[in-house]
């Protein structure tokens, strides 16, 4: 957690943010899957 203090002194908390990445193009399979559940 990360706790930041403003001028007044009031305390603000911040949840840790998981790293970003790309997701990778669904297989021919998962495209299938995705048809069907549309």
């Amino acid at each position: 957690m990360f706790t930041t203090i403003d001028e007044t002194g009031r305390l603000n908390n911040y949840a840790v943010e998981p790293e970003m990445y790309f997701a990778s193009y669904p297989s021919p399979e998962q495209q299938q899957r995705y048809m069907l559940q549309g």
